[in-house]
């Protein structure tokens, strides 16, 4: 692999993150009208815990899938009377 296909390849990864990223915080602010910096954290956590999971050994498939299931099971659902 020449170092053009990989500065291609990473230019395309780190695009679509970034695109992904923007999506997200757009919908979140035209639906809600307030900005919500907790979308950015729970992206970040998200690439953390996929990058030590993959890092780890385990398979990137599951890699993509554990840093999705995690914060559910970690999280909890704020309360009915929280506005």
């Amino acid at each position: 692999m020449s170092l053009f296909e990989a500065a291609f390849g990473f230019g395309l990864v780190s695009m679509s993150v970034i695109a992904l990223a923007a999506v997200g915080f757009t919908m979140q602010f035209g639906i809600t009208n307030m900005i919500n910096l907790a979308y950015g954290e729970v992206m970040i956590s998200s690439a953390y815990v996929a990058y030590y999971v993959n890092r780890a050994g385990v398979s990137i498939w599951i890699g993509m899938i554990v840093p999705r299931v995690l914060p559910r099971l970690t999280l909890t659902p704020p309360s009915p009377n929280c506005r």
